[in-house]
């Protein structure tokens, strides 16, 4: 992420903090010690920190990033003012993904999902003893992410690459699907693979990131 943040600070002025989520640099047994609260409780310090500097506040998630930022915009919506998801993964299938995106489409559907996002417990994600426990809590924040991202009211561009072989790039299509009017833009490259922030399509992603933020209205005043 480092050179995405290091473009939208020189090309578009933006003040930039790049947050190393818990467990993550460490190597796998620090990452198997850390679940997705901790993940998450490492983004909210950073929303901490940055909104100390700044007054409006943009949000970039690359990856399980994507789900991360889902929630931290769902739960602060009064300090993000956008955000853009890149390579997120709701469904590890294809198929899924696609089944998904066509009956998320269907009329009243979302609608049902984001009237009962409120009640969700997290508590009741399902547990995966077959997974390892990184590995599990990264399926319950997905799980969880789909139940909640219809709650979405913050604008958002989604990004995914089709040639993406860790994250089928159907899942934009669920995404866009699930965040309904929140989804501003959905932009699906072609030459890249998962890791879009440094891919060869990473100055078409860093250009479309900074523009889609500065067309937002919260920047504009």
């Amino acid at each position: 992420m480092r050179y995405l943040g290091s473009r939208l600070h020189d090309s578009n002025g933006f003040s930039v903090l790049g947050v190393l989520m818990a467990g993550h640099g460490s190597g796998p047994e620090a990452f198997d010690r850390h679940g997705w609260r901790d993940w998450y409780r490492s983004a909210q310090e950073g929303l901490a920190s940055l909104r100390n500097h700044c007054s409006r506040v943009f949000v970039v998630g690359f990856s399980m990033g994507g789900l991360i930022a889902l929630l931290l915009a769902l739960d602060h919506e009064q300090r993000i003012e956008g955000l853009t998801l890149l390579a997120t993964p709701l469904f590890a299938s294809r198929i899924k993904a696609v089944a998904a995106a066509g009956l998320w489409r269907l009329p009243g559907v979302r609608a049902r999902i984001r009237a009962s996002s409120g009640r969700l417990d997290p508590g009741t994600a399902p547990a995966r003893p077959d997974l390892t426990p990184a590995q599990a809590s990264f399926a319950q924040l997905k799980w969880i992410s789909r139940r909640r991202a219809a709650g979405l009211r913050r604008p958002a561009l989604v990004v995914h690459s089709r040639g993406d072989p860790s994250v089928p790039w159907q899942n934009a299509l669920a995404l866009a699907a699930l965040l309904g009017p929140a989804c501003r833009k959905t932009l699906l490259l072609r030459r890249s693979g998962h890791i879009l922030p440094l891919d060869v399509d990473r100055d078409l992603v860093a250009r479309e990131t900074g523009a889609f933020f500065e067309s937002l209205p919260a920047w504009r005043a």
